[in-house]
This record gives structure tokens, sequence and C-alpha cells, in this order.
């Protein structure tokens, strides 16, 4: 469904993608850096990097979206630690996308859907999502062309849920009683109660590109390559608790078992994001395939714009 699946296969490589369309968590691991390292390792496509050399971490995912399945030719990898090839973030692995430019004339449309059943804690739902994809090119003499564009809608799973550990809620008849809370233990064995899911993910990702190649010579070839990417996010959440009156509850003093514990605004805090990414690539590289070959790159990324909203109010007014 995306570029990263292309690298699904790979020996000692590992995406962290939680679901289908996961923009900003999808860090590249290898055997010589873990997902924590996401600057250890690089992401490329036909030489332009795609990597997020911001920080370094699981927020710092490459541009995937930047790179549509249609296109893939192959996927170089070359493993660390460290290449005198590339820069120094070269310590886990390098892997470059080699798109590939039509031979003849060739056209591509396609529609695909996927759908996965979830069931954990209070969360009990079918989470959906479809792609549409249409893409042409042609080649006439030296040059060749491409254009292609591309839409991702996907509903994620639950990422998160909302837990207070049993020892800090307060022994008394103080708060609000509540029901719909699961008692459960923590990853250190100690009790804990979970209260709702967080950062349900609907994104919907659009992607046009255009590349423009021309052959000087059979074995040199000049590429341009423009490229658009947007996202449009929605993290949701929800509660298991309900009152007396069977009202679903978000923030507050609550009482659990006879145990107040305080729900802040940022607990169940939704969020929205907008994203829209430019790219612009041009090369000439030689390709003799024999002891001797040469490439030159240049690239421009920009964040035309990137804007996320959570509210500091809890729901529902937080909508």
């Amino acid at each position: 469904f995306d570029s990263e699946d292309a690298l699904k296969y790979f020996p000692s490589l590992n995406v962290r993608k939680r679901y289908i369309g996961d923009y900003d968590h999808a860090v590249l691991a290898s055997r010589a850096s873990g997902t924590g390292n996401s600057a250890r390792s690089l992401v490329y496509a036909d030489g332009i990097l795609l990597s997020n050399l911001l920080g370094n971490g699981a927020t710092y995912t490459p541009r995937w979206g930047l790179v549509t399945p249609e296109e893939i030719e192959r996927v170089d990898v070359l493993y660390g630690p460290f290449s005198a090839a590339y820069p120094g973030n070269s310590v886990g692995a390098v892997v470059d996308y080699v798109t590939r430019m039509p031979k003849q004339f060739e056209g591509h449309a396609k529609v695909s859907g996927f759908s996965q059943g979830y069931k954990q804690y209070g969360t009990d739902a079918t989470y959906t999502g479809k792609q549409a994809s249409a893409s042409l090119g042609n080649k006439s003499g030296d040059w060749s062309w491409w254009l292609a564009v591309n839409r991702l809608g996907s509903n994620g799973q639950p990422i998160a849920f909302v837990n207070k550990l049993v020892s800090a809620g307060a022994v008394g008849n103080a708060g609000t009683p509540v029901t719909g809370a699961i008692a459960d233990k923590n990853p250190q064995n100690k009790d804990w109660v979970i209260l709702g899911s967080t950062n349900q993910v609907h994104t919907v990702q659009d992607h046009a590109k255009v590349k423009l190649a021309y052959d000087f010579s059979p074995t040199v070839r000049a590429s341009y390559t423009l490229g658009w990417w947007s996202n449009d996010a929605t993290r949701t959440s929800e509660t298991y608790l309900r009152d007396a009156l069977g009202n679903p509850i978000y923030s507050g003093n609550v009482n659990i078992n006879g145990r107040q514990y305080a729900l802040a605004a940022s607990d169940f805090a939704p969020s929205r994001g907008t994203l829209e990414h430019v790219m612009h690539g041009l090369s000439v590289k030689s390709n003799t395939k024999g002891i001797w070959d040469w490439e030159i790159a240049a690239s421009l990324y920009d964040y035309a714009k990137d804007l996320v909203r959570s509210p500091t109010v809890a729901l529902p007014p937080a909508n």
C-alpha cells in the first residue's frame, strides 16, 4: 500500500509502521541502530534525501509519502556501520528507492481497500481504509516523462490507552462515581485502571509527482522530479467512563471503586493536523556498469505547511 512495504522482507531492517499511512512514527531501524535513533539511518529516492534530520527519535519519520509503489523499480540497501559515499548519518543503513521511467507509453489505475477487526479493553471496532492511484508515462526519443497521483484514506486502530495507577487514587467517596474502568496490570506488574483509548488516527494523504528525464547518451541521463504531498489527519479519543445517567466522562474528579482520580483535559485530548510538503530534485548520472560511474544531485525539500491543533479544554467542547 505504501513505499514502506517494499522494505518488509529485507533482512536486518525494520520500519516501525503502526498502521497503513503512519506518517509520524514509521521510523527505520537496522541491526546497527534502533527506532530511537532515526537520524542514524538514511532514506533516499533517486538520490533525494527523504529522511527527516530535524531531530532524532520515533517522531522524525522519513517522508515515505513522496514515493509511490507503482514507480519503484528496486530498492538498494547499504548496511552500516557507515559508508564513505554518504554522510555520517549512515551509521545504521542507507536505503535508496530507485524509481523507474517508462520505455514506452503506459498507463496504470488502481483502487484498493483494507479492513481490520480490532478488540482491546473496551474498544471493539472495525477500521477500514482505501487507496486510489493513477499514473501515465511515455518515452519519445531521448525524452521520457512520468505523471502520477495517489490518494490514501486510512483509519488506524487506537495507539494508546488512558490509564491511572490504582495507588494514585485517593481513598474516599469524593468525585463523580463512574463505571466502565477496566482493571489491569502495567508492564511493571502494578495495578492500574484503563479509562479509554486515544490516538485513533484518520489520515487522508494526497500525492502528486512529475518526473522528466533526458538521455544525453545511452549511459548518461539528466532527471528532474517535482513531488507534492499533503495530509489531513485527525486523532480522536474514546472514554470508557460513564456517569449514573450514562453520559461519557472525559475530565474532572471521578470516583472508581472507592478511589478518587483527577482527569486532566489532556488525558483524552484529540488533535488535528494539516501538512503540505513540496520536493524538487535534479540529477545527472552515468550508468556504464563499469568500474567507474558518477552522479551529481541537488534537491530542495520545503515544509510548505505543518500545522497541528491540540485543545486546552476537555472533550466534548474540545471538538
